[in-house]
């Protein structure tokens, strides 16, 4: 596997790469996983075994554009049976390509869409970079032998690029990821945790978020609502944006008169690890996951949202995209039609004022999760695709 960035600050590589790469090898497989120190340089050159998974921290060589793709392409193609590139995008896709011109045995993985109507028109690229990756998102899906994608909407887009041979593999959960968390949030340290947020006794709502995925106007309309019909109701926001929007929020929030109701929490470093973040999320009563319909949104597959389904909490969530495969309606949680701000505060009352109803939904939600996003389970989609890969008549 190649993996597009280190195992910290992105989310491809810990959460989507890793865990399916541990998960092969539970099924016997041998895998290894080459992560470029792009986002890591402290880890460059290092190498450890995760879970069974060979793990190497490739070092950044000068040049870097045209160095780094050879040297990835070489290293992942040794001694291998076939390799799994994810993201077509920079680097990561340019060794795509070496091993493409190569013939080795490859497929690609895709979790966004990248090109335009994508993150090219959310990042602040230059108009090189944008091309390049408009050019990579367009081609490399058809030269690979085959492509897994995390949406039904990426499905749609590849199909759509001439690539037939396309395997639905969402984003998953891991047991050995959420037991700890689960023993970490138990009532009496989530007690204690509500105490020192200032929760105690409050009902609470949890954003966890990055805040792409909707407009702080929405947020302060449907929390102006939400407080006109939930007493004492408070917004716990755990996360932080790419362009410090949750410092334009607090400031918006205090001019609206809505200070005491926003309770703000960045994921520090460390939180993964010593159950501060799962101690956190338990502090609430319910999630809501707004998102506008747009191509991002639709492509995206949340790995937010699985915490918070592995965490029992009942969703409220807009109907776009992947929010409608994981959240059931009326039985895991509340699916509400996208810019339907009435219908969301509706749907976040609704529960807020029926504690036997969070609970039976939060518990059926941990159900379907286990039932069908185990990440041990959607390990046979990936091996389907590497068998297809390497015997394409077979």
């Amino acid at each position: 596997m190649i993996s597009p960035f280190a195992l910290t600050h992105k989310t491809t590589g810990r959460e989507r790469a890793m865990p399916l790469a541990r998960a092969l090898v539970q099924r016997g497989h041998r895998v290894r996983l080459l992560v470029p120190a792009w986002d890591d340089p402290a880890q460059a050159g290092r190498r450890w075994l995760d879970g069974g998974v060979r793990v190497e921290c490739v070092p950044l060589p000068a040049p870097l554009l045209l160095r780094l793709p050879l040297l990835l392409a070489r290293r992942a193609a040794h001694k291998t049976d076939v390799v799994h590139v994810f993201k077509p995008k920079a680097y990561a896709g340019l060794a795509a390509s070496l091993l493409h011109l190569r013939h080795a045995r490859w497929l690609l993985d895709h979790d966004d869409w990248e090109g335009r109507g994508g993150w090219n028109d959310a990042n602040p690229y230059s108009t090189a970079q944008r091309r390049l990756f408009q050019w990579q998102e367009q081609t490399l899906p058809r030269q690979a032998s085959a492509v897994t994608v995390a949406s039904r909407t990426l499905e749609a887009q590849v199909w759509g690029l001439g690539q037939q041979h396309t395997y639905y593999l969402p984003n998953g959960a891991e047991r050995a990821r959420y037991v700890p968390w689960l023993t970490a949030a138990n009532p009496a340290a989530v007690a204690a945790r509500r105490a020192e947020l200032g929760l105690t006794n409050a009902p609470t709502v949890l954003l966890y978020t990055r805040f792409i995925e909707f407009g702080l106007d929405w947020l302060l309309a449907y929390l102006k609502r939400l407080a006109e019909q939930v007493v004492g109701v408070r917004l716990l926001v755990v996360g932080s944006g790419f362009f410090g929007e949750e410092a334009t929020l607090l400031r918006a929030a205090a001019a609206a008169g809505l200070s005491a109701q926003v309770v703000h929490q960045p994921v520090a470093a460390g939180w993964l690890a010593d159950g501060t973040l799962a101690r956190t999320l338990a502090c609430a009563d319910m999630a809501i996951f707004p998102m506008r319909d747009n191509l991002i949104n639709r492509s995206k597959c949340s790995v937010r949202m699985i915490d918070a389904l592995a965490m029992g909490l009942p969703l409220v969530a807009d109907r776009v995209g992947q929010q409608a495969e994981y959240v059931a309606h009326n039985e895991t949680g509340l699916l509400v039609e996208p810019s339907d701000l009435a219908g969301f505060v509706a749907a976040s009352s609704r529960l807020l004022h029926n504690p036997q109803l969070r609970t039976e939904f939060g518990l059926a939600a941990q159900v379907r999760l286990w039932r069908l996003f185990d990440w041990a389970q959607l390990a046979t989609i990936a091996e389907a695709a590497y068998r297809f890969v390497v015997d394409p008549s077979g």
